[in-house]
């Protein structure tokens, strides 16, 4: 079974960030002639601010797509994924080692490969995977944050961890001045019509995940992805906002020319494609 997806990457600084470094980054290999592999995507959210939060997602982006390519196709792409996040975290230590005023730079990184029936995902930090299920969006990815952590123990409610000051302290991040890194890594059946969604916490943090899921499952991913920037910009736009989409083409197809009213009139020049 071949399963072709559309997909669209669009990265923005926000609206209370315009004129500072757009310290998110996204990227994908897509299957081509030359290029067999299974759709590879990928998001980072760099942390450092000027001092090398930009330079930090760069970087893992690039090292993901290095690996990727050398890689022989196969069913379990895993190893991988494990291998991209080790390279990120050396490229990004020895970055730092490089340039001392940039020695608290760091990044997030979700990544997935969409095989033709079945998802294979590794994150480190926050920044999030969904499936795209119907009237369903399914978390895939796991949260490593404080909050999270204290979610999961029962310690918060997730209403509680969403309002919370620490919500974004980080547990785990490819940060340069971490010795090592655990990535979660999984590897989830897909059914025959699921789309994927990755976003920062610039899109989940502000943005209902209800409102996520209409748009992404209502929209192509052009228009979806652009909107969902504008939804996250209109709810303040505190932080960069950078989201990746991929549904297949049959159901792209499907919902056709309709012109949808909340996505048709989005022209925002602002808008950066990966």
């Amino acid at each position: 079974m071949k399963i072709s997806y559309k997909v669209t990457a669009l990265s923005d600084v926000g609206l209370k960030r315009k004129g500072g470094p757009n310290q998110d980054a996204v990227g994908t290999v897509l299957p081509g002639f030359f290029q067999p592999r299974p759709p590879l995507l990928i998001l980072a959210d760099g942390m450092g601010g000027y001092a090398g939060g930009n330079q930090a997602s760069q970087l893992v982006v690039q090292a993901f797509k290095r690996l990727y390519l050398k890689y022989g196709k196969a069913s379990n792409a895993i190893p991988v994924l494990e291998d991209a996040v080790n390279a990120s975290h050396a490229d990004i230590r020895a970055f730092a080692q490089a340039h001392p005023n940039h020695e608290s730079m760091g990044s997030t990184v979700v990544a997935v490969v969409l095989h033709p029936d079945h998802i294979d995902l590794i994150n480190v930090g926050d920044s999030r995977a969904y499936i795209i299920r119907g009237n369903r969006l399914i978390q895939i990815s796991k949260d490593q944050s404080v909050v999270a952590e204290m979610v999961r123990q029962g310690a918060l409610t997730p209403e509680q961890a969403q309002a919370s000051s620490m919500r974004n302290q980080l547990n785990m991040a490819l940060s340069a001045k971490r010795e090592s890194v655990e990535p979660f890594t999984a590897s989830l059946a897909l059914q025959q019509e699921d789309g994927v969604l990755l976003c920062s916490d610039g899109l989940w943090g502000c943005v209902a995940e209800v409102l996520i899921q209409s748009v992404a499952s209502q929209m192509p991913p052009e228009i979806a992805a652009a909107k969902l920037i504008e939804l996250a910009n209109k709810a303040g736009g505190a932080d960069n906002i950078s989201v990746v989409i991929a549904l297949p083409e049959d159901v792209v197809k499907r919902m056709g020319t309709r012109r949808i009213s909340q996505g048709s009139d989005i022209t925002d020049p602002g808008l950066r494609a990966s």
